[in-house]
């Protein structure tokens, strides 16, 4: 289900009614420091924050099969840090997970559709 809301925060109240088991958070809708989603995941079972394709991320995250050394260049662009990379609560069994918008297809696949 998308649902539409006129404030950046708006969907956290929404969320809190419908206690929903699955929700994908583009990271521009996190809050400051990720505030939006410690609010959101006591109500909701899993919450993975999207980063990447629309300039709220790192443009991807990097991937583990990716054997390519990064520039200097992407290395001085990329050297500020986004909350998700150091928060407690972002990690496998921790409630809050981080997909690459560019993998956002595949992962829904895994989770609601069951395919590994």
């Amino acid at each position: 289900m998308v649902m539409p809301f006129s404030q950046p925060s708006g969907f956290v109240h929404m969320l809190r009614h419908i206690s929903p088991d699955l929700v994908y958070v583009v990271d521009a809708l996190s809050g400051m420091s990720g505030s939006n989603i410690e609010d959101i995941k006591r109500w909701v079972g899993q919450t993975i924050v999207v980063v990447g394709s629309d300039g709220t991320g790192l443009g991807g995250l990097v991937d583990t099969d990716d054997e390519s050394h990064p520039t200097k260049s992407k290395s001085t662009e990329h050297s500020s840090s986004k909350w998700w990379e150091s928060a407690d609560m972002v990690g496998l069994g921790k409630g809050v997970e981080v997909v690459d918008a560019s993998r956002l297809t595949d992962d829904y696949e895994r989770r609601v559709g069951g395919r590994e």
